[in-house]
């Protein structure tokens, strides 16, 4: 798959005002909320962070399974998401775990370790990194279009648009008749709607559908696009001035993907087609923070935690007019930090997966080859032994 460097950049901008987003809230902590700046402004709409990655996710998804047509190229796909998902993850875990155990051992016994782990537990209050309840969603998505892999490439497009029905009409069903998402129901709402059936499974949907409009098509009004992403962006914040609390709460699902995942589709757009005009938006910086984005995605709130713990944001409120300024180093410890980790860390162990695929793959080709001889029965057996 040829990386859209634009794309590059979408993840590392989302990333970072989800940092700037997290991070507002220690700053406010310590801070009157007068004050205006970079992060009185992210704190109101940071979490859209989280829909500009599911719609990416959904356009990777797709462009990256285009010549994808056979049980083995399905079984490779499968491998590199969860590798690259649980590699990327489960370092931060033991990292947050032995921090947690160390320091606020109280807290693992309300956590749902196992569920954690393999990021199957999908309550808030009991998954030990908080925001990695995007990766539940992230897996449940991977594991359902590997098996749409298994239909025409052609035929993935109508059950997709299929999907996208029944969802609509399942949250209409909660919203209107069962009342799901109103205050005193949303607790106890069935999961099916918050999650197997989610809103959000649309933004995914949505991604997917971008990929397949560029194979055979291109945007013409590439100012129409930004221009609705705008309007979108704009209701979505008029709407969330007339509420209780932000559109990031659960009671507010459905309109956000209407506002917000509505908002990040343009902009996916825009960008792509930009690429395609030949305009990259910052080459290095997208390269260099983009693949970095989703080591700072899982570390940022472990490294808040952890100043939070020695005091940091206290001291902060000692420095007067220098407080945003000394929070935006603490921003940017979480981007260094992050690239590091991804060079040191997460490439290795994704180095280590893809030659252990190789590995395999050859193994099953020695076992193959062997196979197709005559007279060899015995030489398979014993291969056998060792595969």
């Amino acid at each position: 798959m040829n990386k859209v460097i634009n794309i590059q950049f979408l993840r590392a901008v989302a990333a970072f005002i989800v940092v700037l987003y997290h991070t507002a809230y220690h700053y406010f902590a310590v801070v009157d909320f007068s004050t205006t700046n970079i992060f009185s402004i992210v704190k109101n709409f940071g979490y859209v962070g989280v829909d500009l990655f599911f719609v990416t996710s959904g356009y990777v998804i797709w462009v990256s399974t285009r010549n994808v047509s056979n049980f083995v190229g399905i079984m490779s796909f499968v491998y590199g998401r969860l590798t690259r998902i649980y590699f990327g993850y489960w370092p931060y875990f033991f990292i947050l775990l032995i921090i947690t155990y160390l320091f606020s051992r109280e807290l693992l016994n309300t956590v749902d370790i196992v569920g954690s782990f393999f990021l199957t537990q999908k309550a808030l209050n009991k998954i030990l990194i908080t925001v990695s309840w995007t990766l539940t969603y992230e897996l449940y998505f991977y594991l359902c279009f590997s098996f749409l892999l298994f239909l025409p490439r052609r035929k993935i497009i109508y059950v997709l648009y299929f999907l996208g029905i029944v969802i609509v009409a399942v949250q209409l069903f909660g919203i209107f008749i069962l009342g799901a998402y109103l205050r005193n129901n949303f607790p106890t709402t069935h999961i099916i709607f918050t999650f197997y059936m989610s809103p959000f499974c649309l933004e995914f949907i949505a991604g997917c559908l971008i990929a397949f409009y560029f194979e055979n098509k291109q945007v013409n009004n590439l100012m129409a696009v930004f221009v609705a992403a705008f309007l979108f962006f704009a209701l979505a914040m008029f709407y969330q001035a007339n509420i209780d609390g932000l559109l990031d709460q659960g009671y507010y699902y459905p309109q956000r993907v209407i506002l917000l995942g509505s908002m990040s589709v343009f902009i996916l757009v825009g960008l792509i087609e930009l690429e395609r005009r030949g305009v990259i938006l910052f080459p290095n910086f997208s390269k260099l923070v983009g693949e970095a984005s989703y080591s700072m995605y899982l570390s940022h709130t472990i490294i808040l935690y952890v100043l939070y713990g020695i005091g940091v944001r206290t001291a902060i409120k000692e420095f007067g007019k220098y407080q945003g300024f000394l929070m935006i180093l603490v921003v940017l410890l979480i981007v260094g930090y992050s690239i590091l980790h991804y060079r040191i860390i997460e490439t290795p162990l994704m180095s280590l997966a893809r030659k252990f695929k190789i590995w395999i793959q050859q193994k099953m080709v020695l076992r193959g080859f062997l196979s197709s001889l005559p007279g060899l029965e015995a030489a398979v057996k014993i291969t056998n032994l060792f595969i």
